[in-house]
């Protein structure tokens, strides 16, 4: 490998590049367009978008009751008040869109089961109770 003065900048050998390129041909072939697993994908992608969906709304109905009304969070995980402290001090973000960025990075946070558990209570399905715990970590 040959490095360049920019520190970003990597050349990568001819070689390395092919058996690259056999490898994601074989990874698209067997998992990517795999049957199963594109019905598996488009279920947690609805399962995303619907947490996304809960989440911000809730989150937005709380921040503007504390905004006008001077209410508590409290009805919000710890985490999720963590990361909409976080998104409210980027100046840039008006209102809707802190709030959208604070429940992305939360999503983004959570482990597979804790989406999925936070899923199931969010749509009414019967679930485990959650710990406040489980999501605060």
């Amino acid at each position: 490998m040959k490095f360049r003065e920019d520190p970003f900048w990597l050349q990568v050998p001819l070689e390395a590049r092919r058996v690259v390129k056999i490898f994601k041909a074989i990874t698209n072939y067997y998992v990517i367009d795999e049957s199963t697993m594109e019905m598996m994908q488009s279920g947690q992608q609805r399962v995303i978008s619907q947490l996304f969906d809960a989440l911000f709304n809730k989150a937005y109905d709380v921040e503007a009751a504390v905004a006008t009304k001077g209410t508590s969070r409290r009805r919000l995980s710890a985490r999720l008040q963590e990361y909409l402290a976080i998104a409210a001090s980027v100046g840039n973000l008006d209102f809707p869109h802190a709030v959208a960025r604070a429940v992305v990075d939360f999503i983004c946070s959570l482990a597979d089961k804790q989406a999925g558990l936070l899923h199931q209570r969010l749509i009414g399905n019967s679930g485990p109770r959650l710990s406040p715990y489980c999501l605060n970590v």
